[in-house]
């Protein structure tokens, strides 16, 4: 008995350590739109880091107006901790979603993630019944190539799912970051060996627009 209680407490503590470790995030995205409330109707943009780094976003896509709410770190899992944040307060026409690269980094399991991703898009279609969301696929990176086996592995899981699934979509980004020899293309990535530079960014925004045209010409 003594070791279930522990095992709660400790479960508890973790989800209060990760809530906290957001507060200032989510602050600043609250006095973001206190000082400038952002029109509904937008696209919405939440994710990790690969996200919050895209300060050209906007820029890249001039197109499709667009609120970006990606916070650095995060896994699926946050994005369902902060959703009254992230997603709740917009009204957003659309959802892109980039989240996972983390989750694998963190050896969460391809099975858990889209566990976790059903859950954060069922409390999506209950606050907005019938929105379509995009899945973009977690790229693969020079710094996390022990990674590449998980990350195909959950990027085909979500492909299936999405294709299975009435409004999703699963949107692959995957294959234009690498080349022919299966390697990332170093000319799309920071020094770091894993976020996305200023040219990689441009692939996905012109990959983004077209399947988000796309998808609008649709409905």
């Amino acid at each position: 008995m003594k070791k279930i209680v522990c095992i709660s407490m400790l479960c508890m503590t973790l989800a209060s350590q990760t809530f906290a470790s957001y507060e200032k995030e989510m602050a600043a995205f609250k006095k973001q739109d206190a000082d400038n409330p952002p029109q509904a109707g937008l696209t919405l943009f939440v994710g990790s880091s690969t996200f919050t780094q895209w300060k050209t976003m906007q820029a890249d896509m001039p197109e499709i107006p667009l609120i970006n709410r990606g916070f650095g770190g995060s896994m699926v899992t946050d994005v369902i901790e902060h959703f009254d944040t992230v997603i709740a307060p917009y009204n957003p026409k659309q959802i892109v979603i980039y989240e996972g690269d983390n989750d694998t980094a963190r050896g969460i399991k391809a099975e858990q993630i889209l566990s976790n991703y059903k859950q954060l898009l069922t409390m999506i279609w209950e606050k907005y019944p019938g929105i379509t969301v995009t899945i973009i696929s977690v790229k693969p990176c020079e710094l996390r190539r022990d990674k590449f086996l998980p990350t195909r592995e959950l990027n085909d899981m979500l492909n299936v799912w999405a294709s299975q699934t009435e409004n999703l979509y699963y949107l692959n980004t995957y294959d234009i970051t690498m080349n022919g020899e299966g390697d990332p293309i170093p000319e799309y990535f920071l020094k770091d060996n894993l976020h996305l530079n200023a040219n990689g960014y441009k692939a996905w925004a012109r990959k983004i627009v077209n399947h988000l045209k796309k998808i609008n010409d649709e409905k």
